[in-house]
């Protein structure tokens, strides 16, 4: 069930459009990152190669589920 609409009025939300050279120098924090609120996505360049040992939503995935 969603909340309503209230409950984010108070909420900011923040996006960033960087590169892979910044992705790599934030990679620690992108890591370590667990707050579920506001989400932190990464969104692979169509430019390079996906890799999914860099995909932090990926690997916490495989930690769920014991791979």
């Amino acid at each position: 069930m969603a909340a309503p609409a209230s409950a984010y009025k108070d909420r900011q939300f923040l996006a960033v459009i960087g590169d892979e050279v910044i992705a790599e120098k934030i990679r620690h924090r992108v890591d370590s990152y667990t707050a579920a609120f506001p989400a932190l996505l990464e969104i692979p360049s169509k430019d390079h190669p996906y890799d999914p040992e860099k995909d932090s939503v990926l690997r916490r995935v495989r930690r769920l589920f014991g791979e």
